[in-house]
Protein backbone atom coordinates (compact mmCIF):
# COMPACT_ATOMS: atom_id res chain seq x y z
CA UNK A 1 0.00 0.00 0.00
CA UNK A 2 1.17 3.48 -0.82
CA UNK A 3 0.34 6.61 0.41
CA UNK A 4 -1.05 9.83 -1.38
CA UNK A 5 2.35 11.54 -0.85
CA UNK A 6 4.82 8.26 -2.09
CA UNK A 7 2.52 7.52 -5.11
CA UNK A 8 3.50 11.25 -5.92
CA UNK A 9 6.78 10.99 -5.73
CA UNK A 10 7.81 7.47 -6.71
CA UNK A 11 5.00 6.29 -8.97
CA UNK A 12 3.99 6.68 -12.29
CA UNK A 13 0.91 5.61 -14.01
CA UNK A 14 2.13 2.66 -16.97
CA UNK A 15 -0.15 4.40 -19.35
CA UNK A 16 0.49 1.67 -21.88
CA UNK A 17 -0.16 -1.09 -19.49
CA UNK A 18 -3.73 0.65 -18.53
CA UNK A 19 -4.55 1.34 -21.99
CA UNK A 20 -3.92 -2.58 -22.69
CA UNK A 21 -6.13 -3.35 -19.89
CA UNK A 22 -9.04 -1.14 -20.60
CA UNK A 23 -9.48 -2.68 -24.08
CA UNK A 24 -9.51 -5.55 -22.54
CA UNK A 25 -13.01 -4.07 -20.98
CA UNK A 26 -10.94 -4.03 -17.40
CA UNK A 27 -9.91 -0.55 -15.95
CA UNK A 28 -6.77 -0.43 -13.26
CA UNK A 29 -4.61 1.59 -12.22
CA UNK A 30 -0.86 0.30 -12.74
CA UNK A 31 1.69 2.13 -11.52
CA UNK A 32 6.04 1.91 -11.89
CA UNK A 33 8.38 2.98 -9.65
CA UNK A 34 10.27 6.32 -11.08
CA UNK A 35 10.94 8.89 -8.40
CA UNK A 36 10.31 11.32 -11.18
CA UNK A 37 8.26 12.91 -8.21
CA UNK A 38 11.51 13.54 -6.06
CA UNK A 39 14.11 14.45 -9.38
CA UNK A 40 11.65 17.14 -10.44
CA UNK A 41 11.46 18.51 -6.80
CA UNK A 42 14.00 21.50 -7.17
CA UNK A 43 14.24 22.02 -3.33
CA UNK A 44 15.47 18.03 -3.23
CA UNK A 45 17.68 18.50 -6.16
CA UNK A 46 19.02 21.65 -5.18
CA UNK A 47 19.70 20.48 -1.26
CA UNK A 48 21.14 17.13 -2.76
CA UNK A 49 23.65 19.45 -5.33
CA UNK A 50 25.07 21.25 -1.87
CA UNK A 51 25.38 18.25 -0.06
CA UNK A 52 27.60 17.28 -2.91
CA UNK A 53 28.98 19.66 -3.23
CA UNK A 54 30.48 20.23 0.30
CA UNK A 55 31.30 16.79 0.96
CA UNK A 56 33.74 16.97 -2.57
CA UNK A 57 35.26 20.31 -1.04
CA UNK A 58 36.06 18.77 2.35
CA UNK A 59 37.24 15.34 0.96
CA UNK A 60 39.18 17.42 -2.44
CA UNK A 61 37.35 14.97 -4.92
CA UNK A 62 33.61 13.94 -5.82
CA UNK A 63 32.31 11.30 -3.37
CA UNK A 64 29.71 8.26 -4.02
CA UNK A 65 26.61 8.71 -1.49
CA UNK A 66 24.24 6.32 0.12
CA UNK A 67 21.14 8.16 1.61
CA UNK A 68 17.40 7.56 2.36
CA UNK A 69 14.69 9.78 2.11
CA UNK A 70 11.62 10.27 4.46
CA UNK A 71 8.48 11.91 3.33
CA UNK A 72 6.35 13.39 4.94
CA UNK A 73 2.68 14.08 4.59
CA UNK A 74 3.01 17.42 2.55
CA UNK A 75 6.04 18.61 0.65
CA UNK A 76 8.92 18.17 3.64
CA UNK A 77 11.27 15.50 3.52
CA UNK A 78 14.40 14.17 5.92
CA UNK A 79 17.70 13.23 4.20
CA UNK A 80 19.96 10.56 5.94
CA UNK A 81 23.40 10.45 4.66
CA UNK A 82 24.28 7.09 5.41
CA UNK A 83 27.53 6.77 3.53
CA UNK A 84 30.05 8.66 1.48
CA UNK A 85 33.30 7.44 0.19
CA UNK A 86 36.02 9.50 -2.34
CA UNK A 87 34.89 8.53 -6.15
CA UNK A 88 38.51 8.49 -7.94
CA UNK A 89 37.80 7.54 -11.10
CA UNK A 90 38.96 11.04 -12.66
CA UNK A 91 42.37 9.71 -11.20
CA UNK A 92 44.41 10.62 -14.49
CA UNK A 93 46.61 8.01 -16.32
CA UNK A 94 50.08 8.80 -18.23
CA UNK A 95 49.87 9.13 -22.10
CA UNK A 96 50.26 5.20 -23.58
CA UNK A 97 51.67 4.54 -26.69
CA UNK A 98 50.04 1.77 -27.73
CA UNK A 99 52.64 -0.85 -29.70
CA UNK A 100 52.00 -2.05 -32.77
CA UNK A 101 52.46 -6.06 -31.95
CA UNK A 102 50.74 -8.62 -34.95
CA UNK A 103 47.42 -10.00 -33.99
CA UNK A 104 48.57 -13.58 -33.53
CA UNK A 105 50.63 -12.47 -30.79
CA UNK A 106 48.00 -10.93 -29.05
CA UNK A 107 46.12 -12.32 -26.39
CA UNK A 108 43.70 -9.93 -25.70
CA UNK A 109 42.34 -6.23 -26.97
CA UNK A 110 39.21 -4.89 -26.33
CA UNK A 111 38.06 -1.10 -26.96
CA UNK A 112 35.31 0.90 -25.59
CA UNK A 113 34.56 -1.62 -22.47
CA UNK A 114 37.52 -0.88 -19.43
CA UNK A 115 37.68 1.54 -16.24
CA UNK A 116 40.98 2.34 -14.65
CA UNK A 117 44.24 4.43 -15.15
CA UNK A 118 45.84 4.22 -18.10
CA UNK A 119 49.35 2.63 -17.68
CA UNK A 120 51.61 -0.04 -19.52
CA UNK A 121 52.39 -2.95 -17.02
CA UNK A 122 54.90 -5.66 -18.00
CA UNK A 123 52.79 -8.82 -16.67
CA UNK A 124 54.71 -11.70 -14.75
CA UNK A 125 51.36 -13.87 -14.29
CA UNK A 126 47.89 -14.68 -15.74
CA UNK A 127 45.08 -16.71 -14.35
CA UNK A 128 42.19 -17.74 -16.79
CA UNK A 129 39.26 -19.43 -15.22
CA UNK A 130 37.72 -22.13 -17.95
CA UNK A 131 34.13 -20.65 -19.10
CA UNK A 132 33.10 -24.66 -19.93
CA UNK A 133 34.60 -26.38 -16.82
CA UNK A 134 33.31 -23.57 -14.23
CA UNK A 135 29.62 -24.25 -15.79
CA UNK A 136 30.20 -27.75 -15.73
CA UNK A 137 31.24 -27.79 -11.57
CA UNK A 138 28.40 -28.75 -9.32
CA UNK A 139 26.85 -25.61 -8.24
CA UNK A 140 27.20 -26.52 -4.12
CA UNK A 141 31.18 -26.46 -5.37
CA UNK A 142 31.58 -23.34 -7.20
CA UNK A 143 32.15 -21.57 -4.23
CA UNK A 144 35.97 -23.75 -3.63
CA UNK A 145 36.90 -21.68 -7.08
CA UNK A 146 36.63 -18.57 -5.67
CA UNK A 147 38.53 -19.64 -2.33
CA UNK A 148 41.31 -21.40 -5.08
CA UNK A 149 41.56 -17.42 -6.38
CA UNK A 150 41.57 -16.32 -3.09
CA UNK A 151 44.87 -18.47 -2.54
CA UNK A 152 46.39 -17.10 -5.25
CA UNK A 153 46.22 -14.10 -4.43
CA UNK A 154 47.39 -14.68 -1.19
CA UNK A 155 50.48 -16.49 -2.99
CA UNK A 156 51.85 -13.32 -4.84
CA UNK A 157 50.65 -11.35 -2.40
CA UNK A 158 54.47 -10.82 -0.95
CA UNK A 159 55.59 -11.46 -4.59
CA UNK A 160 56.43 -8.07 -7.06
CA UNK A 161 54.54 -9.65 -9.74
CA UNK A 162 51.58 -7.88 -12.02
CA UNK A 163 49.02 -10.21 -12.44
CA UNK A 164 46.00 -10.71 -14.85
CA UNK A 165 42.70 -12.38 -13.86
CA UNK A 166 40.36 -13.16 -16.53
CA UNK A 167 36.83 -15.21 -15.28
CA UNK A 168 33.68 -15.83 -16.94
CA UNK A 169 30.49 -14.06 -16.67
CA UNK A 170 30.18 -11.68 -13.69
CA UNK A 171 33.61 -11.22 -10.96
CA UNK A 172 32.38 -10.67 -7.11
CA UNK A 173 28.48 -12.06 -7.81
CA UNK A 174 26.41 -13.77 -4.98
CA UNK A 175 24.52 -16.13 -7.39
CA UNK A 176 27.61 -18.96 -8.76
CA UNK A 177 25.19 -19.18 -11.86
CA UNK A 178 26.73 -15.50 -13.16
CA UNK A 179 29.63 -15.83 -12.14
CA UNK A 180 32.74 -16.48 -9.80
CA UNK A 181 31.48 -15.39 -6.54
CA UNK A 182 34.87 -14.05 -5.36
CA UNK A 183 35.23 -11.60 -2.53
CA UNK A 184 37.19 -8.56 -3.42
CA UNK A 185 40.41 -9.86 -0.99
CA UNK A 186 40.11 -12.42 -3.41
CA UNK A 187 41.12 -10.68 -6.01
CA UNK A 188 42.95 -7.46 -3.70
CA UNK A 189 46.70 -8.36 -5.67
CA UNK A 190 45.80 -8.20 -9.36
CA UNK A 191 46.66 -5.80 -11.80
CA UNK A 192 43.57 -5.96 -13.73
CA UNK A 193 40.47 -8.34 -13.85
CA UNK A 194 38.76 -9.06 -17.11
CA UNK A 195 35.00 -10.12 -17.12
CA UNK A 196 34.49 -12.84 -19.96
CA UNK A 197 31.60 -13.61 -21.97
CA UNK A 198 30.51 -16.77 -22.92
CA UNK A 199 27.04 -16.82 -24.32
CA UNK A 200 27.02 -20.60 -25.45
CA UNK A 201 25.92 -21.02 -21.58
CA UNK A 202 24.35 -17.49 -20.81
CA UNK A 203 27.96 -16.02 -18.97
CA UNK A 204 27.91 -11.88 -19.62
CA UNK A 205 29.83 -9.83 -17.79
CA UNK A 206 28.34 -6.98 -16.65
CA UNK A 207 31.08 -3.69 -15.56
CA UNK A 208 28.88 -2.58 -11.92
CA UNK A 209 30.12 1.18 -12.33
CA UNK A 210 28.85 2.22 -8.58
CA UNK A 211 28.80 -0.82 -6.78
CA UNK A 212 31.08 -1.47 -3.53
CA UNK A 213 33.13 -3.90 -5.68
CA UNK A 214 33.80 -1.44 -8.50
CA UNK A 215 34.30 1.23 -6.26
CA UNK A 216 37.46 -1.26 -3.86
CA UNK A 217 39.04 -1.87 -7.77
CA UNK A 218 39.21 1.29 -8.79
CA UNK A 219 40.31 2.69 -5.41
CA UNK A 220 43.12 -0.06 -5.24
CA UNK A 221 43.84 1.17 -8.81
CA UNK A 222 43.09 -2.17 -10.54
CA UNK A 223 41.98 -2.16 -14.29
CA UNK A 224 38.40 -3.33 -14.98
CA UNK A 225 37.26 -4.74 -18.48
CA UNK A 226 34.66 -6.86 -19.84
CA UNK A 227 35.64 -9.11 -23.20
CA UNK A 228 32.16 -9.04 -24.94
CA UNK A 229 30.92 -10.79 -27.90
CA UNK A 230 30.92 -7.87 -29.98
CA UNK A 231 32.64 -5.28 -32.13
CA UNK A 232 34.15 -4.06 -28.51
CA UNK A 233 36.07 -7.06 -28.87
CA UNK A 234 39.08 -7.07 -31.16
CA UNK A 235 40.97 -9.93 -30.27
CA UNK A 236 40.79 -12.56 -28.16
CA UNK A 237 42.81 -15.50 -28.27
CA UNK A 238 42.65 -17.56 -24.80
CA UNK A 239 44.21 -20.69 -26.49
CA UNK A 240 47.69 -19.19 -26.53
CA UNK A 241 48.18 -19.40 -22.71
CA UNK A 242 48.16 -23.06 -23.50
CA UNK A 243 51.72 -22.51 -24.96
CA UNK A 244 52.52 -22.12 -21.04
CA UNK A 245 52.96 -24.35 -18.13
CA UNK A 246 50.28 -24.44 -15.44
CA UNK A 247 51.07 -23.89 -12.30
CA UNK A 248 47.81 -24.26 -10.53
CA UNK A 249 49.00 -27.51 -9.00
CA UNK A 250 52.33 -25.39 -7.19
CA UNK A 251 50.33 -23.18 -5.71
CA UNK A 252 46.64 -24.91 -4.71
CA UNK A 253 47.60 -28.50 -4.68
CA UNK A 254 44.76 -29.29 -2.25
CA UNK A 255 42.24 -28.70 -5.39
CA UNK A 256 43.30 -31.42 -8.24
CA UNK A 257 39.92 -31.29 -9.23
CA UNK A 258 39.70 -27.17 -10.51
CA UNK A 259 43.41 -28.33 -12.55
CA UNK A 260 41.63 -28.35 -15.88
CA UNK A 261 39.42 -25.13 -15.05
CA UNK A 262 42.30 -22.72 -13.34
CA UNK A 263 45.23 -21.83 -15.50
CA UNK A 264 48.16 -20.24 -13.89
CA UNK A 265 50.27 -18.46 -16.40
Amino acid sequence: LWSGNARQNLLEHDTDAERMFREQGNRRDIYFISCQGLAKNEVFTGMMKQMLAVLEEVYGTPVDIEYTVNLGNGKEFVVNLLQCRPLQVCIGGEHIEIPQIPEEEQLLHIEHSTMGRSRADQIQVIVKVDAYEYYSYPYARKPSVARAIGQINSYFKDRDVSMVLLVPGRIGTSSPELGVPVAFADMSRFSAIFEVAYSQVGYMPELSFGSHMFQDLVESDIFYGAVFENEKRIVYQPKKLEEFDNRFLEICPEYPELEKMIRVC
